[in-house]
């Protein structure tokens, strides 16, 4: 038979409790942190993807000569439950085409999701200039296909000619596209994250009038 060294012991219920104490305090510390990187990875994702579809709806124009469109959901319907409007409403965007016969306009993308926890910006930023196009204050809509509803829904959106050059909107201005770590109800911001000034912490995206070229702004 195997008997236990004298000089080990069992732990007691105290130590144990000290223990599980110890890993609590630390997941404390470690929960937060990881959050906050996941946030940062989502951001970076998201300016990622937007400049990738900004890229490709600007290619798309030179290569079929037809106007392209890069459509933002902000404001959902009545009609759209809840949910819709949660995973929606200021988190969603889609490429969109002229048709090659004239007449309405056909999609080319589905309506793709910015990352959980990111949505764009529905105000103007308090410094720089140029359009925030997903600002409630753009009034530059039109109507575009969005099959979750069944029908159309009224959009601020980037549309380029057959030359990749951006002529709506219309402001002279550089335009931007403004995510930030948060959620957005009734046009109202709802941050999870701010930044030393009060700001949201946010990523941006200036998009170039004439060459309708697409860039990152560090901050």
């Amino acid at each position: 038979m195997f008997s236990r060294p004298t000089n080990s012991r069992a732990f007691t219920l105290l130590e144990l409790l000290v223990v599980i104490g110890i890993i609590a305090l630390l997941l404390v510390a470690v929960v937060p942190a990881v959050t906050n990187l996941s946030k940062s990875s989502g951001r970076k994702g998201a300016i990622s993807n937007i400049t990738s579809i900004i890229e490709q709806a600007r290619s798309l124009a030179l290569s079929d000569a037809r106007n392209t469109y890069v459509a933002f959901a902000t404001v959902l319907p009545a009609s759209a439950t809840p949910q819709m409007i949660q995973d929606y409403s200021y988190r969603t965007y889609a490429v969109f085409e002229d048709n090659a016969s004239g007449g309405g306009k056909s999609q080319v993308t589905k309506w793709q999701k910015l990352p959980t926890g990111i949505s764009f910006r529905s105000q103007n930023e308090s410094s720089g200039t140029g359009t925030c196009l997903t600002s409630v204050s753009n009034t530059t809509t039109s109507a575009f296909s969005f099959p979750a509803l069944g029908g159309t829904i009224n959009c601020p959106y980037i549309e380029f000619d057959s030359t990749g050059a951006i002529i709506q909107p219309t402001s002279a201005s550089p335009m931007r596209l403004v995510v930030f770590e948060g959620s957005v109800s009734g046009g109202i911001e709802n941050l999870t994250a701010r930044e030393s000034s009060g700001e949201p912490v946010r990523g941006e995206v200036e998009i170039a009038k004439f060459t309708g070229r697409a860039k990152y702004v560090i901050r």
